[in-house]
């Protein structure tokens, strides 16, 4: 499955099954893989299953899922949302972000593409490494 719209994405998965009057899906063991516009991948998401509505440009993730940024960040969540019209993630259910040797966890999240921003409520808690500078 790929997009036609919107930053390009792909959806493979062990198993689909397709609604063709609804243009929607149901995957089982699925990795997808978002783009940016010229073609540079920016994040890798692995999940058990997701249903993806293709008009809507949604994929929701199930179980637990693991997104990769271009950078290393990591993210795990118990649910997650593609939303390819306002092309950012949303996170439920308990996320935890990983970059540069810093964890920030919470309830919620919402995400741009790549993982580079974010925004995490509720129950928020972290470990932040910190880069000290030359002593005065």
């Amino acid at each position: 499955m790929q997009s036609s719209r919107g930053l390009p994405w792909q959806l493979v998965a062990e198993e689909v099954e397709w609604n063709d009057p609804t243009r929607r899906a149901r995957a089982l063991k699925v990795e997808f893989t978002l783009w940016d516009m010229g073609k540079q991948k920016k994040t890798l998401v692995a999940a058990s299953g997701a249903d993806v509505d293709v008009d809507s440009e949604r994929v929701e993730f199930q179980g637990r899922v693991t997104a990769i940024g271009p950078e290393g960040e990591s993210l795990t969540v118990n649910r997650l949302v593609w939303d390819g019209k306002e092309r950012q993630f949303f996170g439920d259910r308990g996320v935890r972000v990983e970059r540069a040797g810093s964890v920030v966890e919470g309830e919620r999240l919402i995400a741009s593409p790549d993982l580079r921003h974010f925004e995490i409520v509720g129950g928020v808690r972290g470990v932040m490494q910190v880069e000290e500078g030359p002593e005065s």
